[in-house]
Formats: structure tokens, sequence, C-alpha cells
């Protein structure tokens, strides 16, 4: 089973996909953590990294989170 949870930047969702997971003992995979790891790589800070990411016409940074998304989903499969 995969429950997404989305929102604005400090909406919260972190908090509450930690009360799940404490809840149900669910697995928590965070599109934040794939966007701290590409801010790594490319030495830039998150908040760097979301502003570029908005001015990116081709959403470059989108697509590699997404495609980090559909991977973890396939692996969960099993």
């Amino acid at each position: 089973m995969f429950i997404t949870i989305t929102g604005d930047l400090g909406s919260g969702k972190s908090t509450i996909a930690d009360l799940i997971v404490e809840k149900y003992g669910y697995e928590k995979y965070s599109t934040g953590n794939i966007q701290r790891e590409i801010a790594a790589r490319e030495g830039l800070t998150t908040l760097e990294l979301n502003k570029k990411m908005a001015e990116d016409k081709d959403y470059k940074y989108d697509k590699i989170i997404d495609e980090s998304v559909v991977q973890k989903s396939k692996e969960c499969e099993g």
C-alpha cells in the first residue's frame, strides 16, 4: 500500500507522515530527502535548489525526483 501526502513547504507533510509511521509502522519515503541528495551532489543548499527548480523550464530536477519515486515503488512491489 502507498499513501501519498502532498502540500506546500512547511505545511506539515513530514509531521503527518511521521505520525503514520509511528502508529502503523509503515516505511517513509520522502521526496525532500531526494531533493537534499540532489542539492548536495550539485553543491547547493536545498533553498538554492528549490529556487533553481522554480526557474528550470525543462523540469530536469522534477524528472529526477519522479524517476526516483517510480523506482522506489517498483522495489516495494517486490
